[in-house]
């Protein structure tokens, strides 16, 4: 096929296709014009339409109004009780803010009214106590008081640091019709002792022992020193300041003690520290000599005996 016959081809397609598309055109034209010929357009129709459309939007109203009025017509408001005494809706009664008052004050200084609303009592909470009386006793603390003619210790301090001690600050107390005589300074319960900046230091034993802050302790480098030794050759002093312990690291233990003294052993026997023991030079005595010529008397001192040494034996023989 020839290029130009390609081109008419390409062209009488087009022309084709939209000859069909307006054939389409047509027809659906047509068939809306036909349907829209059944549709009232008229206000009158238009007005019905939206009457009958607010129609259902009040019925709907209605039957919610309905609805509501029914529940709330079953309704019943509950009621509050005190001590199993029944207080209607909308009652009133009176609420104290404490169960007891001392012998010079009054109940009504502490009470409020309190309105009962659908089974609650509106009002300060702080007023939940329906009941009021007198008393006599004498209230220490919130959860603590004792009865008339009664006496306490109490504490000026309620707490004291490391190493004080708390019945330093401790006194009595006597109470006479609700009010409590007696030094006003002592007025808490308990004492205790702070571990504030204190310094913890563990012995050889792992006992721990507590350093009080801003104070001294003379601690040592070793435990134990030799019986001819002294611990205070050993010895530093060291301060405890905010938990931190100053002074040479290698005085770290709490105590020294001087070791025993050691005996000392010849042969088959044992001298103790300090004793004395005739000893010999020989076993056996010869000549005209006995063994009294080859002894001496020696002295045992922690583990060494003083003397000659040739002085060796513990028995002689004649």
């Amino acid at each position: 096929m020839s290029p130009i016959t390609k081109k008419i081809v390409f062209y009488l397609l087009i022309f084709f296709s939209f000859l069909l598309f307006l054939l389409g055109a047509f027809f659906a034209y047509k068939i809306f014009l036909s349907r829209a010929d059944n549709v009232d357009f008229s206000p009158l129709a238009v007005d019905r339409e939206y009457q009958k459309l607010l129609d259902e939007i009040e019925r709907a109203r209605l039957k919610r109004l309905k609805k509501k009025k029914v529940e709330y017509e079953n309704f019943e408001e509950e009621s509050c009780f005190i001590d199993d005494k029944e207080y209607p809706d909308g009652s009133k009664a009176i609420f104290y803010s404490r169960p007891s008052v001392g012998a010079y004050e009054s109940c009504l200084d502490f009470s409020k009214e309190k309105v009962c609303d659908n089974g609650v009592w509106l009002g300060d909470k702080n007023y939940k106590y329906t009941f009021c009386k007198r008393s006599l006793d004498c209230v220490i603390s919130k959860n603590k008081s004792i009865a008339d003619s009664q006496e306490i210790y109490l504490y000026s301090k309620k707490k004291v640091p490391f190493g004080d001690d708390c019945e330093k600050y401790k006194g009595k107390r006597f109470c006479k019709e609700s009010i409590l005589t007696g030094p006003e300074e002592y007025i808490y319960e308990n004492c205790s002792i702070m571990m504030n900046g204190v310094c913890r230091i563990k012995d050889e034993k792992d006992r721990e022992h507590i350093i009080p802050n801003d104070r001294s302790q003379l601690l040592y480098s070793t435990p134990e020193v030799a019986y001819n030794e002294s611990c205070s050759d050993y010895a530093q002093l060291r301060m405890c300041s905010g938990g931190i312990l100053f002074g040479d690291e290698k005085y770290k233990y709490w105590e020294c003690k001087v070791a025993k003294p050691k005996d000392c052993f010849i042969d088959d026997i044992t001298i103790k520290h300090g004793q004395s023991r005739v000893l010999y030079s020989k076993t056996v005595a010869g000549g005209l000599k006995n063994c009294d010529f080859y002894s001496q008397i020696r002295t045992c001192q922690n583990g060494l005996l003083d003397g000659q040494e040739e002085y060796s034996h513990a028995h002689c023989s004649d």
